[in-house]
Parts: structure tokens; C-alpha cells; sequence
């Protein structure tokens, strides 16, 4: 009889004597294996928000992410992808005012969850926004932008209160166009 080369299973030839004890311990190798990939993080995608119009000036894109149960997850990101000129602002529950930046923020940008989020006509790079969710629920929104330095809150607005993110300009002059992107992630 011989051994697979990764998790040594059994593998008869016509003349070894099939045992049950040998199927048993290949179950058992079997089940511990799954086991382990069971228990790694995994990423799934929560939603797709796609542009369809361009934003300008005082226009604003909403996001209805009412459906997520953010308790069911560890981690929640938001990629964006966005395409255009100048910066966009994040903010939750249509308020501009309800969301505080701290880190590298300017006055524009001060009032997003996610600092200034960039739009460029030609690039495909991705701006990260963490949700850190601690236990969630009734606990205050918060964000962080690794890369940009800047973690963010909406006071008096909980987990269980969110129901939409909002994308701006952060200036009359800057356009996100049709077809930019956000990816909604989840991690448990």
C-alpha cells in the first residue's frame, strides 16, 4: 500500500486488504485538515457600489449599507477605487458634520471618515477605509486610513444606527466620474 505525498492517505494497489481502520485514520486526517481551513480568516465581499453619474460640485453619491449586520464581523473595509479629479469626503447618515478626522487632515478634509479620498483619471490604486469594529452594536463609528495616517469617529452615530455612507467633493471644482468604485469587504 502506498502513502499520498501531502497528508499520507491510503492508497491500495488491487492485491493490499482493505481495512477499515486505515479508511477511519484517512477520515480522521481528512476532517483535522478541513478543520484547520475552516478556522483561517476569510474575506468576503458585502457589496459593490458602482457610480453611474458623475459627482460634482454639491452632488453626492449615497450607499445604503443599512443590510450589514457588522457584528457578524470582525473586520468591514471599504475599498475605493475612484475616478475623476480632486478628492471626495466620507461622511455617515447624510450629516457632513457628524464625522471628525484626526492625523494628517486639512480643514477640507476634516470632516470625513476617510480623510480626502483621492480621484485620478488614470490610476487603478485603491484607498482603504478600516471599520474597527470593537464588539459593534451601540459602540461609536470609527474609522481608520492606514496609508493616509487618519483615524476618523461619528459621534452619537453607532453601528446599529448606520444606514448610508455618502461620497462628496471636497470642492465645487472636483469631479468623481461614472464607473469609480467601492468595494464593501468583510472578515471573520
Amino acid at each position: 500500500m502506498y502513502k499520498t505525498d501531502h497528508f499520507q492517505l491510503n492508497q491500495w494497489e488491487k492485491p493490499d486488504r482493505v481495512l477499515m481502520e486505515d479508511f477511519n485514520a484517512d477520515n480522521a486526517r481528512l476532517d483535522a485538515a478541513l478543520q484547520t481551513l475552516t478556522e483561517r480568516p476569510t474575506i468576503t465581499k458585502l457589496n459593490t457600489f458602482t457610480v453611474d453619474r458623475p459627482i460634482k460640485g454639491a452632488a453626492v453619491f449615497d450607499m445604503d449599507v443599512s443590510g450589514i449586520d457588522w457584528g457578524a464581523w470582525q473586520y468591514i473595509f471599504a475599498d475605493f477605487q475612484l475616478q475623476g479629479s480632486g478628492y471626495m469626503l466620507l461622511y455617515p447618515n447624510r450629516d457632513p458634520e457628524a464625522a471628525t478626522s484626526r492625523g494628517y487632515v486639512t480643514s477640507n478634509s476634516s470632516k470625513s471618515l476617510g480623510g480626502m479620498l483621492s480621484c485620478d483619471f488614470h490610476s487603478t490604486a485603491l484607498t482603504r477605509v478600516e471599520f474597527q469594529i470593537f464588539g459593534c452594536g451601540a459602540h461609536t463609528l470609527q474609522t481608520v486610513c492606514p496609508y493616509q495616517c487618519i483615524t476618523a469617529s461619528a459621534d452619537g452615530i453607532s453601528y446599529d444606527a448606520l444606514e448610508t455612507l455618502h461620497l462628496r467633493p471636497s470642492h465645487e471644482s472636483y469631479t468623481m466620474n461614472a464607473g469609480s468604485k467601492i468595494t464593501v469587504l468583510g472578515m471573520r
